[in-house]
């Protein structure tokens, strides 16, 4: 199936204009050409692969139909063009000439089908966007709501009480007939002295707020039981603008704003660069790992985790190596719990399939990569990669000369082991 994937591959790439050049021992060049069966003439580009060996290599047809290609025996010779049927041809060597004769053929090609979801929406459903914020001053974040077109706002109390609301002809107090979230939790509170649903959006920071999505009237089932006249749902901005900013107005009324963005970098915030590796791991799929410390790379390895690579039985796994080298260095031992610092790479391989009945097939794989290279290892290994079957031993290979201490401090802080569903330290006397 592998052979049978790069000839497809291969022909695909040649009839879609991509050459290879032709490397041999011994070259001798065996000389060809590629007509219609129809009426003999010359088919221009027409891809022809040389199946010699385990490594499939061609070239194309030229103007006049005629090709050569390298040979170095005997050897089978496939000429494939769009819209002809492929013909195979067996020869002794590259003495004696030949020519292809394409029969034509209809052009199949596997059904496209392109599905799109009908959206949900109403006529009353609106989203204020960044230009309505930016035009509009908010002196707080309740101010908001007067941007849906029919809601009206009265405050008749200090500013630390949700404002009364009205829409579509309902009296939603302060909040009981409109449905209120922030990046999908809800603001409206259950059970309040005010009425049920009360929805105080003080907390929220105006300037913090990207879009506005508004429904009237009990549209959504998603929107929930108290979305009778409507439902108003902010989103915040997923990176934070750096932001300075102060006034001042009457009433000895201010106003004043800092807004700092904290880690990550200038394309992408720190809360998404937390799951930045999610979408490699999906929930269902079915995972083993095996993992060492090394102490360097060398060619012997690298052969390992070539041979390795090659027999993977699931597309989702691989043999990955990590470089731990550098800054995590530069500590002693015992500087923390983190123990092998003498390591520069990090061995991991991993298994990753989607279906029950393959478990066995992708553990044995990964066991039988993981024990051919552990003689590379440094002893220890990496605790996060550690799987359920690995005991006590290999907790002790984790943290290296540390793991003494580390009984010491759960011994004084959890002698009765209740912090225990990781790769579990065992107090004294547990």
């Amino acid at each position: 199936m592998r052979f049978a994937s790069r000839y497809l591959s291969l022909v695909v790439s040649l009839c879609c204009g991509t050459s290879f050049p032709l490397f041999a021992q011994h070259q001798e060049l065996l000389r060809g050409r590629v007509v219609s069966a129809l009426d003999s003439s010359a088919l221009s580009g027409a891809a022809i692969v040389v199946l010699e060996g385990s490594h499939p290599f061609g070239t194309r047809a030229g103007p006049t139909g005629a090709f050569r290609v390298a040979l170095t025996g005997p050897a089978r010779i496939v000429a494939a063009q769009l819209g002809y049927r492929p013909e195979t041809l067996s020869v002794a060597g590259p003495k004696q000439p030949v020519t292809f004769r394409l029969v034509p053929a209809p052009l199949a090609l596997d059904p496209v089908l392109v599905q799109g979801s009908l959206g949900r929406s109403a006529s009353s459903s609106t989203v204020i966007g960044q230009l309505d914020l930016a035009l509009r001053p908010q002196e707080s974040s309740q101010d908001l709501l007067r941007f849906v077109p029919g809601l009206v706002l009265a405050q008749h109390q200090g500013g630390g009480k949700a404002e009364q609301t009205f829409l579509r002809g309902f009296d939603a107090d302060h909040g009981t007939d409109v449905a209120i979230s922030v990046d999908g939790t809800p603001a409206n509170m259950v059970s309040h002295a005010h009425g049920q649903g009360y929805a105080d959006l003080h907390f929220l920071i105006p300037e913090l707020v990207d879009r506005i999505d508004v429904r009237k009237g009990p549209y959504d089932p998603a929107d929930g039981d108290l979305a009778t006249a409507g439902a108003v749902a902010f989103t915040t901005k997923d990176r934070v603008p750096t932001t300075l900013d102060a006034r001042a107005g009457s009433f000895e009324t201010g106003h004043a704003l800092a807004l700092l963005p904290v880690g990550g970098d200038a394309s992408r915030p720190y809360v998404s660069q937390q799951n930045l590796l999610d979408a490699t791991q999906p929930n269902g799929r079915r995972y083993y790992w095996k993992s060492e410390y090394l102490p360097a790379l060398g060619a012997d390895l690298l052969r390992k985790v070539s041979e390795h690579a090659a027999h993977i039985v699931s597309p989702h796994s691989a043999v990955v190596l990590f470089p731990v080298d550098g800054a995590l260095n530069r500590f002693p031992e015992d500087h923390s719990p983190a123990g092998n610092r003498d390591a520069r790479m990090v061995l991991n391989v991993t298994a990753a399939w989607d279906r029950a009945e393959d478990d066995q097939a992708n553990i044995e794989w990964a066991r039988a990569a993981w024990r051919d290279m552990r003689r590379f290892s440094t002893g220890g290994t990496y605790v996060n990669f550690l799987t359920e079957e690995e005991g006590e031993d290999r907790t002790r290979a984790a943290y290296g000369r540390n793991y003494a201490r580390l009984v010491d401090v759960k011994t004084a802080l959890d002698p009765n082991n209740l912090f225990r569903m990781n790769k579990n330290i065992q107090p004294t006397g547990a």
